[in-house]
């Protein structure tokens, strides 16, 4: 004898979220999201400095190189093109930091000011522009220049370069912290009057 075949229908049961739950989820999603995009954001940013500072690296070794090949800096202006024609560089000076960048040589003022297209440098922090490294002198000056820097990639970057003692603090703002304009150590930046972004100068050798 067959078993009778149940002809009753068995209702499947389908379960979704509650509002209350995708309230939660969406909560809870939005807490993580505040604690790590400003982590990450910050770890992106950190890299694109580390990138910038090892490119200065690079070029600081190339004018080392092509100072001990040819006893003098390169032509003033300009230089990338010609150290990378040189074979002192592999590749044209870039960062991450900014919309441009780009390598040059200029003539140092020489009445005890070291100024480079209008910002003179204070590498020693001193208060004193062109009073330290032999900085006073008349001789070619290597520095790179970074267009369109943002404000918080401005101060990273003399952080950085220029340390804790030199770097982008209050104590160290032409004016004050309200003027953001750093010009102590070897990297300079003018942000005053809400000019941010702004241009970046590195200083990187010269000669006496």
């Amino acid at each position: 004898m067959k078993p009778e075949r149940s002809t009753q229908c068995h209702k499947r049961r389908f379960y979704a979220f509650t509002l209350v739950e995708l309230i939660g989820v969406l909560a809870i999603i939005g807490i993580l999201a505040a604690f790590l995009v400003p982590r990450v954001l910050a770890t992106i940013e950190r890299a694109k400095v580390v990138q910038v500072v090892h490119s200065i690296r690079s070029a600081r070794d190339a004018i080392f190189d092509y100072y001990a090949e040819h006893g003098t800096f390169p032509p003033l202006g300009p230089i990338d093109n010609h150290l990378v024609k040189e074979g002192f560089l592999d590749t044209r000076f870039r960062a991450s930091v900014g919309s441009g960048a780009s390598l040059h040589s200029a003539r140092a003022v020489p009445d005890g000011n070291f100024t480079i297209d209008g910002s003179e440098y204070d590498l020693d922090g001193d208060g004193r522009t062109g009073s330290a490294e032999g900085a006073e002198t008349s001789g070619p000056v290597v520095f790179a220049r970074i267009t369109g820097v943002a404000q918080r990639g401005a101060e990273s970057l003399s952080e950085m370069i220029d340390g804790e003692e030199l770097g982008a603090d209050d104590d160290h703002r032409f004016g004050g912290g309200d003027e953001q304009m750093d010009v102590y150590g070897k990297v300079i930046y003018d942000g005053s009057g809400d000019t941010f972004p702004t241009e970046v100068y590195i200083y990187i050798r010269h000669l006496e």
